[in-house]
């Protein structure tokens, strides 16, 4: 229960809870708003003292707002600030103003110097504070041995306290451990020029800043506080990139301090100990799986080799829509599904479709790996609480997947081998190597593989889909881009019945789109973080070694400074500009920049161009059961990809009139009005 006392200088909050151990407890806070400090007092339900402390608070004005997030950090505070002390003895307390003032008496008595700030305008209590000069209450009777040695008094009253509740007892030692050990760690030196950080917690730093869409979030705090920002997540330091030159410092310009991957718990188990690219750390192991990857799984030779898979599926998905026709489709599922199926020919050489049961199975596991795979485990950033994933099931939920798909990884390879048939699939290639591993140089096991295979339906199923949804969600509420962009694909493909990727080549308005749609809705808006190899400056700023950096490329994609409109969707603006999304404009980074840049660009773009092409191409779209295009839900919904937080569920007609294949049916030539 909270409740706020109104005073122009002194805000007072109550929260009671009752703990695990059924202990009820109550905290009394105080923010003196004129002087930036605040006091706490807890108190057993009966009214009994148990302590109480006060410290500064470097922007009371940024607490306004979470009353019980404020009272609950100033119940830790309470144990964790510059002092601590606890007397079962005292009476109880019966105003919060006596209660804070008695306890700023105390804390000057046991550290013998004056406190951290002046905790003044107390009413009827003191008139000002004099060091000099100090006033005891007249309920207070310290004792002889209080007098002679306070510290030492308090501190061995702390056992009854255990005594009385051991549960709180212990997490309360817990905390006071990490406490000192973070501000002993942490804390930063006078001399080093900090980004600017909004208020933290203890022990969770600004973790609860974060909600389930970041982005949103941390852009809401770059707002206010600046395009480069330190948060702490926990005790690891966090710098927020949210503006295009600040980006460009970091992927760029000081790209090889930055080139590592942050350790997590959760990937490292996923992706076989970081055997894979994505987050190997850098380093020579780290170089080889990058130059097998660009230079013989996703070069542009490679991927317009698979361009017959791309043409088949799209074919079988368009067949589906078609038989469908007049009835409504959910258009992300099967946006999925297609996905799904071209990247698991391009690896296995073979899909594993949901109508058969291994197939099921498969895309059960693959769904499941990335739920695992975006978690946030909090052990990451407090390691003390790492208990947590295990007592909540989490550690064995990532256990049974990891065996699972190990099984199924192992089987698909020992087929391959045993198979003895060479195709040009990535299982093939990496297997050559493997074999070929004194020839090459490379080095790639078993594990090398299966990781890498991960990589790619990580990277390459789920974003692909999410563009692809986002792309025509947002087609179907514009219905002028979406006849500008049928005219030019049909004007395209004149009399021809069945598009070809050369066909694509001509059509700069469907790039435009695409554009478009991965500025409004980049399916992982926070790039992959990576970390600080080194210390290093970035626009003045001093960045230590070790610290995690996120790139928000969804704030840049909308920073108002770069885009007129930025909230609009207006594929026009990238018909007249040279801006790219292959990591030289930092304007739109979708997929990264730089070394730890995305290596699979074109294998994503030639699924994404070659479907919605095709989707404009031979059918015309609206809403079901008469849904105005406005009235569209544009919802995301956090995953490993930020994608509708609805299904996209859409009416197909198939266009049968020879005017379809003219720019004058339903439609417009691109640049007109």
């Amino acid at each position: 229960m909270l409740s706020q006392q109104r005073n122009p200088t002194l805000r007072i909050h109550r929260w009671t809870n009752t703990s695990d151990s059924g202990l009820h407890l109550s905290t009394d806070v105080a923010v003196n708003q004129n002087y930036g400090v605040a006091s706490a007092v807890l108190r057993r339900g009966n009214g009994t003292f148990i302590a109480a402390g006060t410290w500064k608070i470097e922007e009371t004005t940024a607490l306004q707002g979470e009353a019980k997030a404020l009272a609950i950090g100033m119940q830790w505070a309470a144990h964790f600030g510059r002092y601590i002390w606890a007397n079962t003895d005292c009476k109880s307390l019966a105003k919060i103003s006596e209660a804070a003032l008695d306890a700023l008496f105390m804390s000057c008595r046991i550290s013998e110097a004056a406190p951290d700030a002046l905790f003044v305008n107390h009413t009827g209590v003191w008139d000002k504070w004099d060091s000099k000069k100090r006033k005891v209450f007249p309920q207070r009777n310290m004792s002889e041995t209080e007098k002679q040695c306070p510290f030492q008094h308090k501190m061995n009253e702390i056992p009854s306290l255990l005594h009385q509740s051991i549960l709180p007892a212990i997490i309360t030692s817990l905390l006071l451990f990490l406490w000192f050990l973070t501000k002993s760690l942490h804390k930063p030196s006078k001399t080093k020029n900090l980004p600017p950080s909004p208020p933290k917690l203890p022990v969770i730093g600004n973790l609860h800043q974060l909600g389930s869409l970041p982005h949103r979030k941390l852009r809401s705090l770059a707002q206010k506080h600046g395009p480069l920002m330190l948060l702490h997540f926990g005790k690891v330091p966090a710098l927020i990139v949210s503006s295009a030159d600040a980006a460009r410092e970091v992927m760029k310009t000081h790209d090889l301090a930055f080139a590592n991957r942050p350790e997590s718990i959760v990937t490292k188990r996923l992706l076989y100990d970081g055997k894979d690219v994505s987050v190997a750390p850098y380093g020579e192991y780290w170089r080889q799986l990058k130059s097998v990857c660009v230079l013989q799984l996703l070069s542009n030779k490679k991927v317009q080799s698979f361009h017959h898979i791309r043409e088949e599926e799209t074919a079988l998905l368009t067949n589906r829509i078609e038989e469908q026709s007049s009835d409504r489709v959910n258009l992300s599922e099967m946006f999925v599904e297609l996905t799904n199926n071209v990247v698991c020919r391009s690896a296995f050489g073979r899909k594993y479709s949901s109508e058969g049961q291994i197939g099921k199975r498969f895309i059960l596991l693959l769904n499941e790996f990335l739920v695992l795979l975006s978690h946030i485990s909090v052990g990451d950033f407090i390691p003390w609480l790492q208990w947590i994933d295990r007592v909540t099931g989490f550690d064995a939920r990532v256990e049974k997947n990891v065996k699972a798909l190990d099984d199924f990884l192992e089987r698909v390879i020992s087929e391959r081998v045993e198979g003895g048939i060479y195709r040009e699939n990535f299982v093939d290639v990496l297997l050559d190597i493997n074999r070929d591993s004194n020839a090459t140089g490379l080095s790639i096991d078993r594990d090398s593989i299966k990781a890498i295979i991960l990589d790619v339906f990580a990277a390459g199923t789920d974003t692909t889909a999410t563009v692809l949804e986002w792309a025509m969600a947002e087609l179907i509420r514009h219905p002028v881009v979406m006849g500008k962009l049928q005219a030019e694909v049909r004007g395209a493909m004149g009399n021809k019945q069945d598009m070809t990727e050369r066909d694509i080549e001509k059509m700069q308005y469907l790039k435009a789109v695409i554009k478009e749609t991965l500025r409004l809705h980049m399916p992982i808006p926070m790039l992959v973080p990576r970390t600080a190899r080194e210390d290093v400056k970035i626009m003045g700023y001093d960045i230590a070694a070790g610290t995690l950096v996120m790139v928000n490329a969804w704030a840049i994609g909308r920073d108002p400074a770069l885009w007129d409109e930025p909230d609009r969707f207006q594929p026009e603006r990238f018909l007249k500009s040279s801006i790219d999304f292959k990591g030289q404009d930092f304007e739109l980074i979708p997929f990264g920049a730089g070394r730890r840049g995305c290596p699979g660009i074109a294998f994503a773009m030639a699924t994404n161009e070659f479907v919605l092409a095709n989707l404009v191409n031979k059918f015309d779209w609206e809403l079901p059961g008469g849904t105005k295009v406005e009235d569209l839900d544009m919802t995301e919904r956090p995953g490993a990809a930020i994608r509708r937080a609805v299904p996209l569920l859409a009416v197909a007609s198939r266009c049968t009139n020879v005017l379809c294949n003219t720019p004058t049916h339903k439609g417009y030539w691109p640049g007109e009005s």
